[in-house]
């Protein structure tokens, strides 16, 4: 399947793996209930729809055959008031590092510029590390126009389209006519991208400058990709399912996990679906915010944020481990 077409949300029904009081279900689930392989020990999280823990039992077990791929912000980092204070929670370097002994690779796949995520997650000790032990870290920014991995360590990056310069002229204007002067633009080279976070009602901010930015993207040729209180305008290129099929593509790989937090995680959960549907293992896994409850119908398990994420990660790299 093209992933940059429709992301099919309606695949999984809400809420069908809570179960009653004393038993793992919205509020916790047990790793020891999904497979042979997986280890004793529970976590905040819940199932969503009714195979979703033979596809996390699938995915432990077939771990070689994976593409483990995640998201930056809000997956591995903490969203924060301003991006440039996100930095990836220390506790997720040793099981990414396990991680990449036990499944065929290891990726973030983020909206930011790659070098930001390098110096952010600390990645080049984590690569060094990885690369050590005999496997690759790859890590896709600006959802897969830039590429870095530990066997190529030179940034590979497209220019700008046209229409970024002519926006960044035009963004003061649109912003203070939309009655939103505290927004403020990130500029991440490839792509502006408009924030709304640190507003008394960021949600309200968004959506009156929603219109003369869509309107602006589409005279300028330039994509929409919308995020958590942001709206980023970017140069024409892959989407983060494009850029997960090139991984899986690049390594071998047939299948893979994708955690992410957002809408532009979309493609990728869409892609997983996808190779999921052509008999190879898959989980798509959602860290879980208030701002994104929307997307908990897009994927098979929901953690709660970065801290059930770092959990996540421990938990199958222990269970898919075959030490």
């Amino acid at each position: 399947m093209d992933s940059s077409g429709p992301h099919r949300l309606g695949t999984h029904q809400a809420g069908t793996s809570q179960s009653g009081a004393g038993e793992p279900g919205a509020g916790q689930f047990r790793t020891s209930q999904f497979g042979p392989n997986l280890t004793a020990g529970a976590f905040a999280g819940r199932f969503v729809g009714e195979d979703a823990r033979a596809h996390l039992a699938e995915a432990v077990d077939r771990a070689e055959e994976l593409a483990f791929a995640l998201d930056f912000d809000g997956t591995l980092a903490p969203i924060m008031d301003h991006p440039d204070l996100a930095r990836m929670d220390p506790r997720a370097q040793d099981p990414l590092q396990r991680l990449s002994s036990a499944c065929g690779a290891l990726a973030i796949i983020t909206g930011r510029p790659v070098a930001q995520v390098i110096e952010y997650g600390a990645l080049a000790g984590l690569g060094a590390r990885v690369a050590a032990g005999g496997g690759v870290l790859h890590v896709f920014g600006q959802y897969g126009a830039e590429h870095w991995s530990t066997e190529e360590p030179e940034i590979r990056a497209p220019v700008p389209a046209p229409g970024i310069a002519q926006l960044a002229e035009e963004l003061p204007g649109l912003i203070a006519a939309a009655g939103v002067p505290g927004a403020w633009v990130e500029d991440k080279g490839l792509a502006l991208v408009v924030h709304t976070r640190n507003l008394p009602d960021p949600e309200l901010a968004l959506a009156l400058l929603e219109p003369s930015l869509h309107q602006a993207a589409v005279r300028l040729g330039l994509d929409v990709e919308p995020g958590r209180l942001v709206l980023e305008l970017r140069s024409p290129g892959p989407d983060k399912g494009q850029a997960l099929a090139r991984l899986l593509q690049e390594t071998g790989t047939r299948g893979a996990v994708f955690v992410g937090d957002d809408r532009g995680d979309l493609p990728a959960w869409s892609e997983v679906l996808a190779r999921r549907e052509q008999g190879n293992p898959g989980l798509s896994v959602l860290s879980c915010a208030p701002e994104n409850q929307s997307l908990v119908p897009a994927c098979d398990l929901v953690v709660d944020g970065v801290g059930g994420v770092v959990r996540f990660l421990e938990e199958f790299a222990s269970a898919a481990s075959r030490d």
